[in-house]
């Protein structure tokens, strides 16, 4: 795992750095274009894609069920309808706070598949069917959002649901940053454990790993 991150990040960095070295730069407005809009878009797609890869490869691994998804586990819904209620009222909030409610909502929504699940039991088999009865709740409460919003309101709640490259400039960037650190760091420390997760409960138990 580490040998393949290390690879796409080389990869990436290349590419990132031919694609620089052959656009126009400098202060005339095609590096403008490429610097503050183009560049921006290319760091904002890695760091969310990064973000969405280690965060679906942790919860496969922690879980032992490839079915394991933000969506199986009601994560997305939560996020949507919390996000989805702000944009509907209408409340002038900073974009970060919108973010941020969003993640409460998702926080809110994997507590809610965690208590209905029985609050972790042994193999967790209940946390896929738990997080498709609460993916279902937050996808009917967030139809009837988008039923009762007005057009410019339901476009933008559409546009926040599929996500957003348009960016220009590097705050969203720089906004997501520390959450994609604060996830891999962990994520990669205990790789050796997820590896042996992955092997099964007994098998990684025989290994000295607290499956529990």
């Amino acid at each position: 795992m580490r040998r393949t991150l290390t690879i796409l990040i080389v990869l990436t960095a290349t590419g990132i750095a031919l694609s620089l070295a052959t656009g126009p730069l400098g202060w005339n407005a095609p590096g403008q274009v490429v610097m503050y809009l183009r560049l921006p878009r290319i760091l904002l797609a890695i760091t969310a894609g990064a973000s969405l890869a280690v965060s679906g490869c942790v919860l496969q691994a922690v879980l032992r069920n490839p079915l394991a998804t933000p969506y199986t586990l009601g994560i997305s819904a939560g996020a949507g309808v919390t996000a989805g209620f702000i944009i509907l009222s209408g409340i002038s909030l900073p974009i970060f706070l919108v973010y941020l409610s969003g993640t409460a909502g998702a926080l809110a929504a994997s507590t809610l598949t965690w208590f209905l699940a029985g609050r972790g039991q042994r193999d967790h088999s209940g946390l896929i069917l738990a997080g498709v009865t609460v993916n279902l709740l937050g996808a009917s409460v967030l139809l009837l959002i988008e039923y009762m919003s007005p057009a410019s309101r339901l476009v933008e709640i559409i546009r926040w649901m599929m996500g957003d490259l348009a960016v220009a400039g590097y705050r969203r960037v720089l906004y997501l940053l520390p959450f994609l650190v604060a996830g891999l760091v962990p994520a990669l420390l205990k790789t050796g454990t997820l590896n042996q997760f992955l092997t099964g409960t007994e098998m990684a138990e025989s290994r000295g790993v607290n499956t529990v």
